[in-house]
């Protein structure tokens, strides 16, 4: 739900869930910094949409956006899971191994690097992008 939530918000470079609170980070509109957010959506033990944002991000919108989102798929439970649901899933898994495949070489130079969580290529020195 929060990765569904966060589509078509190019700002977001993170946006994850942990039980029932989500993280989220967003980039400045300059792109020089990010900031980090989280939403609680525990109701006194209860998962019923109600939601907070205990630290806002200065000036923000896109925690809300999100935290709406989600709340409209948690109240819109069972008519949300459906095939295009699980389908959805499965290219998102699919799309995160092309990621890490595509790391194993270097678009700059084509030497393979053993490290798939590196950032920059061990051999010419240039920055991952993907």
């Amino acid at each position: 739900m929060a990765k569904r939530a966060g589509k078509g918000i190019q700002r977001i470079t993170s946006l994850y869930a942990e039980g029932t609170m989500v993280y989220g980070t967003v980039r400045s509109q300059s792109g020089i910094s990010d900031r980090c957010f989280r939403i609680d959506f525990n109701d006194y033990g209860n998962l019923t949409g109600t939601y907070r944002i205990p630290k806002n991000i200065d000036g923000s919108d896109i925690p809300k956006i999100v935290a709406d989102r989600i709340a409209k798929q948690i109240r819109d439970y069972p008519e949300v899971i459906d095939d295009s649901f699980n389908d959805e899933l499965y290219r998102e898994e699919v799309m995160e191994e092309l990621r890490v495949q595509a790391k194993a070489y270097c678009p700059y130079c084509g030497k393979q690097n053993q490290n798939k969580d590196a950032k920059f290529c061990m051999y010419c020195g240039m920055r991952f992008h993907i």
